[in-house]
């Protein structure tokens, strides 16, 4: 059983496109509201007027005039940034949204969910520090010399006395250390 079983799911209806007002409907805000903004009450200038939907229309609030008011620029964009985070906190609690949406949809069908970002060394992307994005190099594989631990001095330094006939100039090695210390 989900955990969002008891809450009403949202309606399907889709958002009521924003309409404009009309000159007839602006002047009867102005006169209802008294020329004045409907958050700080301060006296509206005619070239900051913002009108603005009282319930909004993502959360199916309507075009009427009951549900328009006029604010000045500073509290409407208070308002739009209330009203974003109010939109993006109800989605998540119903879970229209948000990480727990993503990992259901990603349980019910894996194949429809875009795939991370390959940004791994393994990738064939990458992001520069500045965030574009290009496609890396063809990656070269360095031939490294092939090196032969028959010789190596260290193993020389254990061995008692090493065979002339295995290595030839291990003699001469060996005096040489032998000598420096």
């Amino acid at each position: 059983m989900t955990r969002n079983a008891g809450l009403p799911k949202r309606p399907s209806t889709l958002p009521v496109p924003r309409r404009r007002l009309t000159r007839v409907e602006f002047a009867q805000l102005m006169l209802d509201q008294e020329g004045r903004c409907a958050a700080c009450r301060q006296k509206l200038r005619a070239d900051l007027i913002v009108d603005e939907h009282l319930v909004p229309l993502d959360q199916l609030g309507t075009n009427d005039l009951s549900n328009r008011a006029l604010y000045c620029t500073a509290c409407a964009r208070n308002k739009t940034a209330d009203d974003q985070a109010e939109i993006r906190h109800g989605r998540r609690i119903r879970g229209e949204a948000g990480q727990k949406r993503t990992r259901a949809l990603r349980k019910e069908k894996p194949w429809t969910q875009q795939r991370t970002f390959s940004t791994n060394r393994d990738g064939p992307l990458k992001r520069k520090m500045n965030g574009q994005v290009v496609r890396r190099p063809a990656r070269r594989r360095k031939l490294r010399p092939v090196r032969s631990f028959r010789n190596s001095p260290s193993r020389l330094l254990s061995v008692e006395r090493p065979n002339p006939d295995e290595a030839p100039g291990v003699d001469l090695l060996l005096r040489r250390q032998t000598d420096g210390m």
